[in-house]
């Protein structure tokens, strides 16, 4: 915090993204509908939709213990009148926000009113809700385009801590610590405080899940006598229990499906379901193994099996590309085809073996006058390699790992048909850069393009456009003199969608700029909304900012910043401009 003399003292919220912002001394505009309020600024004053119910968290051991209700585990318990339970007795229910975890939802009498809702500890972990917090939930409804029936769901099977035993003894490790003579050292996964039988664990795992929305990432606990006698052979042991894969389709089309992702689904009667203990997830193909980790021995768990051969064989579908800071990216390479540069490798892999050449990489080679040599071919950008440790195909490109993460989102884009994210004007330009190193001829049109029109709308503007424009429904500031359109940025603002409009239209606002922002972090926008610069004769006529100016040193670090873009805000003399018709200047 800082006070300046004679202002309030002002707070720096620092946000996790961004620019860094301050909410700033003006009183708060007033909140209403218009277009500079979003839907999702109004939800951070804790607004609510109209299909949002607000209920108070309950916790249903406490609430079962005081009323003597039976409340089992895995359920939302509501009041019997709540509209959220159709006729059916029962509702699945959502956090509104668009939470991963969803919940069976039921009603019961020992529920105080209609706006309160009992959850087991479980339940109020996975949903990130504490105990007598008032949370909004809506009725669930899969989106349509999202598949949900799942198809196997993978479980890791822990013991819960006892009350007298330390977090470190039952730390675990994946590593297989093996002593000098190669045999493995006793308790190399942690002390071992309970045996179970998977055999027996996995039917009673089974009965819990069938009909149950899941997610990825979700806790759920089983013990004895706690949660029913087929338990029983639990004895006194509590297991915590975590959902670390889903699957809607096999496993061998997941590991080859572009863009496939699946983080939640519903569990049906014929969904397989695997169970291993932490960090071990099983070496047996086929079969029943004993899996060891968590403080928990397995016997008879049941590994994935038959999908390591689906994995090897998706494996060979892979290319291995090393970006020049170091990092590897495992690619399909039905996703790297429209990278010419990439041709090679990409040829190379393929659980069929080596494709064919169809000559495209030869062209492009002609065309840049590069050279080939045997095994390994080097461009300004790639070199192809037969293979890595692992058998894929791999090339080296001088691509950083960001800007090839980028490339990846927008080839799954164009593959899947989806429009490609549309990015800062400085994030296109190293865009630009890669697609020409990996010979990815869209990206490098769609990099020309969007350079293109930011260069098309770079011009010297007068005061009354500034004004008119923002009359008209447009949101361009201006700093020092610099005329940046952030209409559509204002949604995303991390200091609010109004802030801007409310104090920084249609005036020099470069002091707001130095004083609501600490990080020079907020200067990489400035080139993707820059629009031109107010015409030298104009700026004497801009109004300025009650009290002082922006302090000198920031706007020397502002215009050594974007001195690469700016232009001149001096207009040509009309007989400097070159006119051509019929042949004569």
């Amino acid at each position: 915090a800082f006070e300046e003399k004679g202002g309030p003292s002002m707070v720096n919220f620092k946000m996790s993204r961004g620019p860094n912002s301050l909410m700033g001394v003006a009183t708060a505009p007033e909140e209403k509908e218009g277009s500079y309020v979003s839907t999702r600024v109004l939800g951070s004053r804790h607004h609510k939709s109209a299909e949002a119910h607000p209920l108070r968290v309950y916790c249903s051991e406490k609430l079962a213990r005081d009323t003597g209700a039976s409340l089992p585990r895995g359920v939302a318990w509501l009041h019997p009148t709540h509209p959220l339970v159709s006729n059916k007795g029962y509702a699945h229910i959502t956090l509104e926000g668009g939470a991963d975890c969803v919940l069976r939802a039921s009603v019961s009498p020992a529920v105080p009113s209609t706006d309160a809702i009992a959850l087991a500890d479980e339940d109020r972990y996975n949903c990130h809700v504490a105990e007598d917090q008032t949370a909004n939930f809506v009725r669930f409804a899969p989106p349509a385009d999202e598949r949900h029936d799942l198809v196997d769901v993978e479980i890791e099977a822990r013991v819960m801590r006892p009350a007298d035993v330390a977090e470190r003894d039952i730390a675990t490790s994946s590593s297989d610590i093996s002593d000098e003579d190669g045999d493995d050292i006793e308790g190399r996964r942690g002390r071992i405080f309970a045996e179970v039988d998977g055999a027996l664990l996995l039917p009673a795992l089974r009965k819990r899940l069938v009909d149950r929305w899941v997610c990825v990432g979700e806790v759920l606990t089983l013990s004895y006598p706690r949660d029913g006698d087929d338990l029983a052979f639990l004895e006194g042991t509590s297991l915590r229990m975590r959902v670390s894969r889903c699957d809607t389709i096999d496993a061998a089309d997941a590991a080859v499906a572009l863009g496939y992702h699946c983080y939640r689904g519903c569990v049906l009667p014929d969904t397989r379901v695997y169970v291993h203990a932490v960090d071990d997830p099983g070496t047996e193909d086929g079969g029943v193994c004993v899996t060891v980790g968590g403080g928990l021995r397995l016997v008879n768990s049941n590994a994935r099996g038959g999908d390591i051969a689906a994995a090897e064989r998706a494996a060979k579908e892979l290319v291995a590309v090393n970006t020049s800071d170091g990092e590897t990216f495992p690619v399909h390479r039905r996703l790297l085809r429209p990278c010419i540069a990439l041709t090679r490798a990409i040829r190379e892999a393929g659980a069929d073996g080596p494709a064919v050449s169809s000559g495209k990489r030869r062209e492009w080679e002609a065309s840049r006058g590069i050279t080939s040599t045997q095994g390994i071919t080097s461009t300004r950008g790639i070199t192809s390699r037969g293979g890595d440790s692992r058998g894929r195909a791999e090339c080296d490109a001088e691509v950083d790992c960001a800007t090839f993460d980028r490339v990846l989102v927008w080839l799954e884009a164009e593959a899947l048909g989806r429009s490609p994210p549309e990015h800062d004007i400085r994030i296109v330009e190293e865009l630009a850069e890669a697609a020409d190193a990996l010979g990815l001829a869209s990206l490098a049109e769609y990099c020309a393009d969007r350079l293109g029109k930011h260069e098309s709308r770079r011009r010297v503007r007068s005061w009354r456009e500034v004004v008119e424009h923002n009359e008209r429904g447009g949101c361009w500031i201006v700093i020092d003199g610099m005329v940046l359109d952030v209409k559509r940025w204002l949604p995303e603002h991390p200091g609010g969608d109004r802030i801007i409009p409310a104090q920084s239209m249609n005036v020099e606002c470069a002091r707001h700029f130095e004083l609501y922002h600490s990080s020079k972090e907020s200067f990489l926008y400035l080139k993707h909304f820059y629009v031109g610069e107010v015409r030298a004769e104009d700026r004497s006529s801009v109004p300025t900012l009650p009290g002082p100016p922006a302090s000198d040193d920031f706007l020397q670090q502002l215009r050594e910043f974007t001195d690469d873009f700016r232009i001149s805000n001096e207009v040509a003399p009309e007989s400097e401009n070159v006119r051509v018709h019929l042949g004569a200047r």
